[in-house]
């Protein structure tokens, strides 16, 4: 019998006499300073491969300094560091993106790779499958998406201004179903353990601005049931971890 503990931890706003500070000594095995081909060169999120031999790191080139005009860059590299490959969105028609919000890998070794909208907001923006060499292979497109890959599944979360959506797409990337989620969606966080999706979420509906509210939830993500959800007024979306106890 397994028993699923959430642990959901939200950002809050700090007063300046309660900041709290700590040290801790890392010893690194390596270390990869990042040259996306930018003036900028920022990476944002990392994943490792279903296999554990890779990892996969994306994050953004902007040229030149200060312009709107910026490009996702996604690389592959081993466990020592070096680069397997590296993918510039300008590659492959992206237009002015960013890559913020995240990557998922796939089981068959590739990545789903998350677009963001640049400032001049003129690009793609969804979500990019490329295999484990690197190549294209379908797009799908959304605005600010979350996105896990389950077998041979994805799962999509994507905002609306009143609500969120949730697509599942097959390994081709084609919809085969979506469904509206019954709470508002703004910068998702998600997990998936067996047919549940358990789901953070700022909602921009209640709350004042500057402390929006925020939702947790847990869905099947296979029917779009709703098994619960709570709500968390003014306080700001953080990131949800799960550890699943045997």
């Amino acid at each position: 019998m397994k028993n699923v503990i959430i642990t959901i931890a939200f950002v809050l706003a700090l007063t300046a006499n309660a900041i709290c500070q700590f040290k801790v000594s890392i010893q690194p095995n390596w270390t990869v300073a990042f040259n996306f081909g930018g003036t900028w060169d920022q990476p944002r999120q990392v994943t490792a491969s279903q296999d554990n031999k890779f990892i996969y790191v994306s994050g953004n080139a902007q040229v030149p300094s200060g312009s709107p005009i910026a490009y996702a860059v996604i690389t592959k590299m081993d466990l020592l560091g070096r680069k397997v490959w590296q993918v510039s969105g300008d590659t492959i028609g992206t237009g002015s993106t960013l890559s913020w919000s995240g990557i998922a890998s796939t089981a068959d070794g590739g990545v789903i790779w998350v677009i963001d909208p640049a400032s001049d907001h003129t690009g793609f923006t969804g979500i990019i499958k490329l295999d484990s060499n690197g190549h294209y292979q379908w797009r799908f497109q959304c605005d600010f998406p979350a996105v896990q890959a389950v077998g041979d599944t994805v799962v999509v979360v994507a905002p609306e201004i009143t609500t969120g959506i949730v697509y599942i797409l097959d390994k081709n990337g084609q919809l085969l179903k979506q469904y509206t989620l019954p709470f508002a969606v703004h910068m998702p966080y998600f997990t998936i353990v067996g047919n549940y999706m358990y789901l953070i979420s700022g909602d921009w509906n209640h709350g004042t601005y500057t402390s929006v509210s925020s939702y947790a939830a847990k869905i099947n993500w296979r029917t779009g049931e709703k098994i619960w959800s709570r709500e968390f007024l003014d306080a700001f979306v953080g990131s949800v971890n799960l550890i699943v106890e045997i």
